[in-house]
């Protein structure tokens, strides 16, 4: 009786945590589909070297912060918050990047001679 007692105590504190993240989680998984999209684009356009760019730097950035996070004691809710920080950071960095006047989409890449080769 009093092991079933403690189980269900402890069942109570992961289902309370698990609410804390629903937050962080859908925050994160909102972000998802809009990155995966802009990202496509800027590969279609043949922007290797800056998407590279921004997912190394991101990656690192990323696992700097999430270390941090850990170490100072923020728990789960503290690591999520930092996948949170680290989609829509890609997805600010993709949509400056293809806004921008050098951008994919302010530039006209295919001109009539190139398209007259093809």
């Amino acid at each position: 009786m009093e092991e079933e007692l403690r189980d269900m105590k402890a069942h109570k504190a992961y289902i309370s945590q698990m609410h804390r993240l629903l937050l962080p989680f859908f925050m994160a998984l909102s972000a998802l589909p809009m990155t995966v999209s802009l990202e496509g684009t800027l590969l279609a356009g043949r922007d290797l070297k800056f998407v590279s760019s921004v997912m190394s730097s991101s990656f690192v950035l990323g696992c700097l912060t999430l270390m941090f996070v850990t170490r100072s004691g923020y728990g789960l809710v503290g690591c999520w918050m930092v996948l949170v920080g680290f989609q829509w950071g890609r997805f600010g960095l993709y949509l400056r990047r293809l806004l921008s006047p050098g951008g994919i989409l302010n530039t006209d890449v295919l001109t009539t001679k190139k398209i007259k080769s093809v």
